[in-house]
């Protein structure tokens, strides 16, 4: 395969890295025993346009493992989502969103059986509910008031309630959390955030929900922080982790209690003069603060 120029999301699961890579439209399998590759799952869908990649149309993009089910779900760059059975890394179904655009990123909740996927490119932009059991739509959030993408999904097993990062809505322009309603598919809560513009999000302990920044939030308001809100109190900051953003993927891990941030469009000083600066930063989930920052040398690396 070329040298990815266009990747984007990534997941681990069973000892195996998956990196979905949009230059060879396919998903890298990669084991972490032996740091090798051991396939490149293909049949996605590339867009070219004036010679260039266009994301909003190509796949793969976010990707989720339903390990109960033993199932990678991708979204593609047609707006489907391509089902790949893990114990033999075929692509065994496709569900189409009735996007033309792609679909992104996802949540999981195992106890219902329902994924949610962003269709971030949509005007207004949509996140589509889907059943794992029948692998068909069952319902899709309008995000009228968001005049432009949406981000992140997250699932909280705590209340079960899956949430979704806003960067920018008519109200927030700096940014907010929205919990979704199933039973009617609409907002069931907004939370407004400090200016950050945000990206990746993730649920830790305790219904503390880790909510990174893009770059955004450093141009705009030449801020660089990322913050932690208590979902079990109304979604109040609770920290504010100063110092880092332009991330987009961010990840737990419960065993080691630890965020992971890929702050791959980081400036230097939180400043938006400040040179580029993509960093991996690992903060401990327990007090909230900075642990380690570990410089890289790509700037497309956002997962």
């Amino acid at each position: 395969p070329e040298a990815p120029s266009s990747v984007d999301q990534s997941a681990v699961y069973n000892e195996t890295y998956y990196l979905a890579d949009r230059t060879n439209a396919g998903v890298h399998v990669i084991s972490l025993k032996n740091n090798s590759q051991v396939d490149l799952i293909k049949g996605f869908t590339t867009t070219i346009v004036n010679n260039s990649l266009d994301s909003s149309r190509s796949g793969p993009d976010g990707l989720v493992v339903l390990p109960d089910r033993g199932e990678l779900w991708v979204g593609d760059g047609d707006g489907s989502v391509k089902v790949i059975n893990l114990f033999n890394n075929t692509i065994v179904a496709n569900i189409t969103t009735g996007s033309k655009y792609r679909a992104d990123e996802f949540a999981y909740d195992p106890n219902s059986g329902i994924v949610v996927v962003t269709n971030p490119n949509d005007k207004p932009p949509l996140v589509t509910a889907l059943s794992a059991n029948n692998r068909s739509v069952i319902g899709v959030f309008n995000f009228t008031d968001v005049p432009g993408e949406l981000e992140q999904p997250a699932f909280n097993p705590s209340n079960g309630l899956f949430y979704v990062s806003v960067p920018e809505s008519e109200t927030n322009k700096g940014g907010e959390i929205r919990s979704l309603n199933l039973a009617n598919f609409s907002t069931n809560a907004v939370y407004p955030l400090p200016p950050c513009v945000p990206a990746g999000i993730v649920f830790g302990a305790n219904q503390d929900l880790f909510v990174s920044c893009s770059q955004k939030q450093i141009l705009h308001y030449n801020l660089a922080a990322a913050f932690v809100l208590d979902m079990s109190n109304s979604g109040k900051v609770i920290a504010n982790i100063s110092g880092v953003a332009g991330s987009d993927q961010v990840v737990y891990d419960p065993e080691a209690r630890l965020y992971y941030m890929s702050a791959y469009q980081n400036l230097a000083g939180g400043i938006s003069t400040g040179t580029a600066m993509p960093l991996l930063t690992i903060i401990n989930a327990t007090s909230n603060k900075i642990l380690q920052s570990i410089p890289t040398d790509n700037s497309t690396a956002h997962s």
